[in-house]
């Protein structure tokens, strides 16, 4: 699953499978040998320039269970970009720059960054709080100031990390297998997502999930399996996400690189 490595132990295969003249193309200090005229097995160098110029292209394929009500996300992860796309159109959603941190919602190509959205959820939580100060003390009450400041707790094992407060209630397994490089950009991402899910699809406040990330960051864990509940004033919901990765065929790619272009 971690491409790079899987190339790279592919072109080195190669390299010992003839005699042919051996050209290297130097990548982040290494040096690749490439058969240049091996008839049965050779790597052309446009499929080597290519897949080189793109050492983080991965893809998260998500499968959300709420409600009885089954649905599926795709995000693609191509170098400094996370690509979210329609999972029925296969169009992008929205197209997140995970170097600038900042993101392009594509129906109307308005950007957000992470500075304005700083911004945004300070001056939208002081205004809450305000509110909150002069409201009666009820559930619904508390289970705003535990979104506005959650306090969680955490507690681990091997391959489980639970973070819950009073209202919410994770637990996460099956840490996938990324690398370091997957892992940066996933978490950027999940940053990013965090405010995108709060002012565009007009859900719980960042702060639970920007702290949730916080902490599966420290650990180092990316999470195949999230079960949450959460206890509402009207009830308790309960949610499954399951999260498989996977590569990215050069056709993909190339057909990414396309919409992107189109769209920004």
């Amino acid at each position: 699953m971690v491409m790079r490595l899987a190339f790279l132990c592919f072109l080195t295969m190669l390299a010992g499978c003839s005699d042919n003249k051996q050209m290297p193309i130097t990548q982040n200090n290494v040096q690749i040998p490439i058969t240049e005229n091996d008839e049965e097995m050779s790597v052309t160098r446009e499929t080597v320039q290519l897949l080189t110029q793109f050492p983080t292209a991965f893809e998260l394929q998500l499968e959300l269970s709420l409600n009885e009500q089954l649905l599926s996300f795709e995000i693609c992860f191509i170098d400094s970009l996370a690509i979210e796309l329609d999972s029925i159109s296969q169009q992008p959603i929205a197209i997140f720059d995970l170097d600038r941190m900042e993101w392009t919602e594509c129906s109307s190509g308005q950007l957000f960054t992470q500075a304005a959205c700083e911004d945004w959820a300070l001056s939208s939580t002081e205004r809450t709080n305000a509110t909150l100060a002069r409201a009666p003390d009820n559930d619904v009450k508390r289970f705003v100031m535990a979104s506005l400041k959650p306090e969680f707790e955490v507690s681990e094992t091997a391959d489980e990390i639970k973070i819950s407060n009073q209202f919410l209630n994770y637990v996460f397994q099956s840490s996938l297998d990324v690398d370091e490089q997957q892992m940066d950009r996933f978490f950027k991402y999940d940053f990013l997502n965090a405010y995108r899910k709060a002012l565009i699809e007009k859900k719980l406040p960042p702060i639970p999930q920007l702290a949730v990330s916080g902490e599966l960051k420290k650990r180092g864990f990316v999470p195949g399996i999230m079960n949450l509940t959460v206890n509402t004033p009207n009830g308790v919901v309960s949610l499954t996400a399951r999260t498989k990765v996977a590569t990215l065929s050069e056709e993909k790619i190339e057909q990414l690189r396309d919409l992107t272009t189109q769209t920004q």
